[in-house]
């Protein structure tokens, strides 16, 4: 008998806690589904428009065709500092470089850069223009006036200027397959393509007509667009944040400072 109270006293005892941890579950559960923060404080009677400050890097290394740094340090003096295999900043012929723009969306230049007047500093146009398809190309390495000679594959102060060009990394060259960090490495692997009206490999819509076809390997505008505006850090920060910031309404504040000030305002780099 003793033993039959005592099962019956612990089934009524677990009954009982079971019963408490549903209770307090459902009303936890329901509690947490009737909460509803507001996005804004209570105390405030209307909207507070948005705030944004822009850290902006004008140091010198901004100044620099090449990313990620260790490009600079291993790639010196070789064909792969030409190609967006192993150089981010490099021409990639499979992006599309949309020049930028104001913060009302309208282009930054009323008279676009082109192959045969390509601006220099597109954030500068007084600093003048090139030619590229003649003489005018040289592959900026750094600020400090250092271009690479695709004839001798070295860099130096005075390498004469040529036709646009960049490089390609072509696994069917031999002894460049399978792809490696040491084939990547190596400048046999790399042939040098002159741009032209059909250079190009025809993957992206590059004329922007919604269509990707053989009239899209004419990729001598985009890589205008990319020398004017793309072919150092400066250039690119500027004209990535210059698209991001165009989408902004007029209700958004925005500060901004430079952290060297060295010139980046003024479109230097």
């Amino acid at each position: 008998m003793n033993r039959i109270i005592a099962l019956k006293t612990s089934f009524l005892r677990g009954l009982r806690i079971m019963l408490f941890t549903g209770l307090a579950t459902a009303v936890t559960t329901s509690e947490g589904l009737l909460l509803n923060l507001a996005d804004t404080p209570p105390y405030l009677l209307t909207t507070v428009d948005p705030n944004i400050i822009l850290t902006f890097d004008d140091s010198g290394s901004m100044n620099w065709g090449f990313l990620p740094d260790n490009v600079g340090l291993n790639n010196y003096n070789t064909r792969s500092c030409c190609s967006a295999t192993l150089n981010r900043i490099f021409y990639d012929p499979n992006l599309v470089y949309n020049p930028p723009v104001r913060e009302n969306g309208t282009l930054l230049n009323a008279i676009p850069t082109s192959f045969t007047a390509a601006y220099t500093n597109g954030f500068r146009p007084a600093d003048g223009t090139v030619n590229l398809s003649t003489n005018g190309y040289q592959a900026v390495w750094d600020a400090t006036g250092i271009w690479f000679n695709p004839t001798t594959s070295t860099c130096a102060t005075s390498a004469v200027g040529r036709s646009a060009y960049y490089y390609l990394y072509n696994s069917a060259l031999g002894g460049c397959s399978p792809e490696t960090a040491a084939t990547q490495n190596n400048d046999a692997c790399y042939a040098i393509v002159v741009v032209g009206a059909a250079s190009g490999p025809g993957t992206s819509d590059l004329n922007g007509d919604g269509v990707i076809n053989v009239a899209d390997r004419d990729e001598r505008e985009n890589f205008a667009n990319w020398y004017s505006y793309y072919n150092n850090r400066n250039k690119m920060a500027k004209a990535a944040a210059g698209r991001a910031f165009s989408r902004f309404g007029t209700n958004v504040r925005i500060a901004g400072h430079l952290l060297w000030s060295n010139g980046a305002s003024t479109g230097a780099g």
